[in-house]
């Protein structure tokens, strides 16, 4: 990552260097934290692999996404064990990292203002949800960094070689999270955007029978893993079930759930458009229509207003798509949303450069938006250490 942010001008710029390094320091007092919620589940099904060699939770089939209970096993060396669970931990770590790179890299290639990159780089680095989940054992931090992979590499697609890696880091999003499937739209329209290019080098008949097998190859684990899951669909053995939802509230229901009109029965608060708020200001809990809406109406607005660059529609049609599937799902979490944060932020200030804010403005907004959360965070982090530690 150094190498790639050593232009950026937050090295340069010592009052966002030093918010982003307490940020990153920050992350880090999630690793000698006992496990919670999720994390437990995945860890278990890890120790399920290793002493039995099933994808098993309770004894009984899971159909989690299995990326992070495979990273657990591989991170403590197939034997998993809380005492060196910290290695996972600082592997989801290094993949928010390796992300934050790659945004780094497409916000270049946009030609946005220095300014405006590096705010948007530290806006997402000291943003509570990053901090809070960017070192834990939810699976939010690998998709961080495989999502803007992916998003990075759509700028690049000329030669079939691009394809591949675009498919491979694509089948690792859908199993880091299912909903991610639905990235395959922008990956059909970036084809077609650079179909001669591609149809060009396919042209060459020993580059084509290459690519072709290696592309077949990356949907072998999906395919896999779907016929895994199929395998026990609709049987009521599994502990954890996507599928019994829609059976409970049928898929209206789901999407009431989603947009945070009514309140899932696996959950204790409304999510949806509700808590859409969380993702920006750092009060647990916190749910409000209005201020969900003030926030997002005028990213909206800056998504239409940059509409008309290719690469902005990239991440827009994403940022749409994702949010779609997760309305479908009837979820919303604020950690979901961790690698749209950044595409959040630049709707944010397209609206307000349509506004007349000048690049200097939205630098000491950031500034003062960044030392608001880190305040914040430093307060956390001696919580953390007092009661964990």
């Amino acid at each position: 990552m150094v190498s790639n942010l050593n232009k950026s001008s937050i090295l340069k710029d010592n009052n966002l260097f030093i918010l982003c390094m307490i940020a990153l320091v920050s992350c880090l007092r999630n690793i000698p934290v006992a496990l919670t919620g999720d994390e437990i589940t995945y860890f278990n099904i890890a120790q399920e692999l290793a002493n039995n060699g099933r994808f098993y939770h309770e004894g009984l089939p899971s159909m989690v996404s299995p990326v992070m209970p495979f990273i657990i096993l591989v991170g403590t060396f197939f034997q998993p064990d809380e005492s060196i669970i910290w290695i996972p931990k600082l592997i989801g770590f290094s993949f928010s990292l390796i992300g934050l790179n790659f945004l780094w890299r497409f916000l270049k290639a946009m030609a946005i203002s220095d300014t405006n990159a590096t705010c948007i780089v530290a806006l997402t680095i000291c943003n509570p949800v990053f901090i809070r989940f960017s070192a834990s054992l939810y699976p939010d931090a690998i998709a961080f960094g495989l999502f803007w992979i992916l998003i990075y590499m759509m700028t690049r697609i000329k030669k079939m070689k691009h394809l591949f890696i675009i498919l491979l880091v694509a089948a690792m999003l859908v199993l880091t999270r299912y909903v991610f499937a639905v990235l395959l739209i922008p990956i059909v329209f970036v084809f077609y955007q650079n179909r001669q290019h591609l149809l060009k080098f396919a042209a060459n008949k020993s580059n084509f029978i290459v690519y072709s097998v290696l592309i077949t190859l990356t949907t072998i684990p999906l395919f896999l893993w779907t016929e895994y899951i199929l395998s026990f669909t609709g049987e009521r053995s599994t502990t954890i079930s996507y599928f019994s939802r829609y059976e409970q509230d049928g898929l209206f229901g789901q999407i009431k759930t989603g947009l945070g009109f009514i309140k899932g029965e696996e959950v204790a608060r409304v999510n949806g458009i509700p808590a859409f708020a969380t993702v920006f200001l750092p009060i647990t809990g916190f749910r409000s229509w209005f201020v969900s809406l003030a926030i997002l109406i005028p990213i909206v607005i800056g998504w239409v207003l940059t509409w008309k660059q290719l690469l902005s529609k990239i991440i827009i049609i994403s940022a749409f798509i994702i949010l779609s599937g997760y309305v479908l799902a009837g979820t919303g979490f604020s950690r979901y949303w961790l690698g749209l944060i950044p595409i959040f932020i630049f709707g944010i200030f397209s609206f307000a450069k349509k506004m007349k804010f000048s690049d200097n403005k939205l630098y000491i907004a950031t500034l003062i938006i960044c030392s608001i959360y880190i305040l914040n965070e430093i307060r956390l982090d001696i919580l953390v250490i007092q009661r964990d530690w």
